[in-house]
């Protein structure tokens, strides 16, 4: 993303608002932020990482964030009028008290290749506090941009499908590639990685497992180039979609890509990632707003991705008029703009005879460069009716122009800042 661009994960903020909820899906007193991976250490790719904490508690609470280690401890004071956002630009080798700016890869919360299939207890991060709040994860760049927002305890199971941008290859193939994090909550946890289509990073065998204790987290990725170098003459970017991820114990688990390419006739690229929820949380129907895009690039990013989590699972989708069947778990299929309801501010909806996880690479503007992934959750009560958005003019330290979108039931009333919207 340049600097001068809107950002989708972050400034057209997609919000689901349920009226018949009572139950909080990101909202929590507890959560697990699995670390991400950089495939090059260029500070126009990776460089500026900020925690946002934000509640609707009215009495100010302590919220603490440490690192498995102890090496990375911040603690702030946090209410609804007072939102908090939270650097993670410091040295996580070092003690919990020091305030050394870190550099790129120094950074908290973000690996290089190099630490790739590494037991870690230096870069997950949990974050509790005595009352609920929300958290989000903000990486900004010279270039880049997007947001995380964790799951809280929902967030936490046994069973996931990863989702990752779409990409083809461009001129930026060396700085890309796709990454899956899982972080434990439990000692004594194993953890299994299974994708049949590809082996990532230090892999000789589709299938593995590791193995955690509380706390400690595992990073693992496959960059463009080596999945090029696997697929021959296919050259398929798009294979580590699907990736089964399971376990014996609850577990947090991110994915997404670093400076993925969606367009191979424009060398545009971007990061996007998100926290995921497990299998049992998810359902069968998903609405998705489109984003920005509108012409060649920005509109080859406007897409659904949707992950198959039983055998046969059929979707419809544009309005009825479309229907896919995966025959396999982990099987996984593609939308692209024409699916939407319209081209400029359409929407789409899914459906599925059985559960599916759904993400969405989209544009933040109609530009090539401001490709972005969102986790989409499904239409049903683990949606919130309240939301607060702090620093919603911010990507990190970069300053932007915020567009709200919304998606609720109809006849809801919906108040922004306490004032009804028509």
């Amino acid at each position: 993303m340049k600097k001068h661009l809107l950002f989708l994960s972050y400034i057209l903020f997609t919000v689901l608002l349920l009226k018949s909820t009572n139950s909080k899906a990101q909202v929590d007193s507890l959560h697990y932020i699995p670390p991400m991976c950089s495939f090059t250490n260029l500070k126009a790719n990776i460089d500026d990482h900020r925690m946002v904490l934000t509640t609707t508690e009215t009495t100010a609470f302590d919220v603490t964030i440490r690192n498995n280690s102890g090496t990375f401890v911040r603690t702030v004071s946090l209410s609804s009028s007072s939102p908090q956002k939270v650097s993670l630009n410091y040295s996580t080798y070092i003690s919990s008290t020091n305030n050394t700016p870190g550099n790129i890869l120094n950074s908290q919360g973000i690996i290089g290749t190099g630490d790739l299939n590494k037991v870690l207890d230096t870069e997950g991060l949990i974050v509790s506090g005595s009352k609920k709040f929300f958290v989000s994860i903000q990486n900004k760049s010279t270039a880049q941009g997007d947001l995380l927002t964790s799951k809280g305890t929902t967030g936490l199971g046994t069973d996931f499908y990863s989702g990752h941008m779409y990409s083809e290859k461009s001129a930026y193939d060396s700085h890309n590639g796709h990454f899956i994090s899982a972080m434990a909550s439990e000692n004594n946890t194993n953890i299994t990685f299974s994708n049949p289509n590809v082996l990532f990073s230090g892999k000789s065998t589709n299938t593995f497992t590791v193995s955690l204790n509380k706390g400690q987290s595992i990073v693992i990725g496959v960059s463009y180039n080596q999945i090029k170098s696997q697929q021959g003459g296919t050259k398929n970017l798009n294979v580590v979609n699907g990736t089964h991820i399971t376990s014996n114990k609850p577990i947090a688990v991110s994915s997404g890509s670093i400076c993925a390419s969606g367009y191979s006739k424009a060398n545009g690229r971007d990061v996007g990632f998100d926290q995921l929820v497990p299998k049992e949380v998810l359902g069968n129907e998903y609405i998705l707003i489109k984003g920005a895009g509108k012409s060649k690039g920005p509109a080859f990013n406007e897409r659904a991705l949707i992950v198959a989590t039983e055998a046969n699972t059929t979707i419809t989708y544009k309005n009825n008029t479309k229907t896919k069947t995966l025959n396999n778990p982990g099987d996984y299929f593609f939308t692209n703009i024409n699916d939407f309801s319209n081209k400029t501010d359409g929407n789409l909806y899914i459906n599925s005879d059985k559960k599916v996880f759904v993400y969405q690479t989209l544009s933040g503007a109609d530009k090539v460069q401001t490709a972005g992934l969102c986790f989409i959750p499904p239409l049903k009560c683990t949606a919130d009716k309240e939301v607060t958005i702090a620093f919603a003019n911010k990507i990190s330290g970069l300053t932007v122009n915020p567009i709200l979108k919304l998606v609720t039931q109809k006849g809801s009333q919906i108040k922004l800042n306490g004032v009804n919207l028509a």
